[in-house]
């Protein structure tokens, strides 16, 4: 029997660069100046059980879009409500969702991370690439997204200020949680307090 390497798929984690945040310096002083940076996120594939839950969500989804019989149950699974959304974006993005909120992430952004990586991780990337080309297209926008491995080669060649070069990765913050990995990296400024 022939040993396969399969090493190569061991990596599915998504990578969103240039993330744009936004937050108080001081969250409990209303009075504190905000500051700004931007963040590399990095979206763990989801483990086996959650990725069938998704698959299964979004199987019904595509029978619910093409007309075909779906029962009452499984549309019921379909129609979330604000909670039951933030819930889905909590279960897709992982840490990440935790990160994102404390780094002060819009909302809007967030729910398109979300929503990106709910359909890599449901159906593939393609189909992902592919709702991403279609909305982009209704904003009369080029798509932005190159696939993953353009992604990753760009993020581990991106030059640093100082002319070396080096992966946000490395240099980012790492947790390691239920054997699901989440990194971040980021660059900050601080801007004038906001009053009135």
């Amino acid at each position: 029997m022939a040993v396969r390497d399969l090493s190569a798929f061991y990596d599915e984690a998504l990578e969103y660069p240039d993330v744009p945040w936004r937050r108080r310096l001081d969250p409990d002083d209303p009075e504190s100046a905000f500051i700004t940076g931007v963040s590399t996120y990095r979206v763990a594939s989801p483990d086996a059980k959650t990725g069938l839950y998704l698959t299964t969500v979004a199987k019904i989804g595509v029978q619910a879009a093409v007309g075909r019989p779906v029962s009452d149950a499984d549309m019921a699974k379909l129609h979330l409500n604000d909670e039951d959304e933030r819930e889905l974006y909590q279960v897709v993005l992982g840490e990440t969702y935790q990160q994102m909120i404390a780094d002060g992430v819009s909302w809007n952004l967030l729910q398109k991370i979300g929503q990106d990586a709910y359909l890599s991780f449901a159906i593939n990337e393609d189909t992902a690439n592919a709702v991403l080309a279609m909305a982009a297209a209704q904003l009369g926008e080029a798509p932005a997204r190159p696939n993953r491995a353009t992604r990753r080669a760009a993020t581990r060649t991106r030059p640093r200020k100082d002319g070396s070069k080096s992966s946000p990765v490395s240099t980012g913050t790492q947790a390691q949680t239920r054997g699901r990995t989440s990194t971040r990296s980021s660059s900050t400024s601080e801007e004038a307090p906001v009053t009135g």
